[in-house]
């Protein structure tokens, strides 16, 4: 299954800001792309991503996984939402959440 052209999306009409008004566009022209070709984005899934609620972005991650390659998403047993639950990067680093605070 192909999804879409390098002309679907244009590049220079993102904005690279942090602002919520132009995050929220710059999803709006993705929901455009996505609906465009048929591809569903649980706007919930978006709205957390946004709004930087725990665990939406992976969510978000793990739905277009299954969507663009046909497979279902396995998480790893023990390791919560999307398996990287309690994860925290600092510095560069990852440590799990009985590792504490990177130094």
């Amino acid at each position: 299954m192909s999804y879409g052209t390098q002309a679907d999306i244009q590049m220079h009409s993102f904005a690279n800001a942090t602002s919520s008004h132009y995050k929220r566009d710059n999803w709006n022209q993705l929901k455009t792309f996505c609906e465009r070709q048929g591809v569903n984005l649980p706007v919930d899934l978006v709205e957390g991503s946004l709004q930087g609620v725990h665990g939406a972005a992976i969510a978000l991650l793990e739905h277009l996984y299954e969507v663009f390659t046909g497979k279902k998403w396995v998480r790893a047993a023990g390791r919560g939402v999307g398996g990287a639950a309690g994860m925290r990067c600092r510095g560069g680093v990852v440590r799990g959440p009985s590792q504490g605070p990177a130094a």
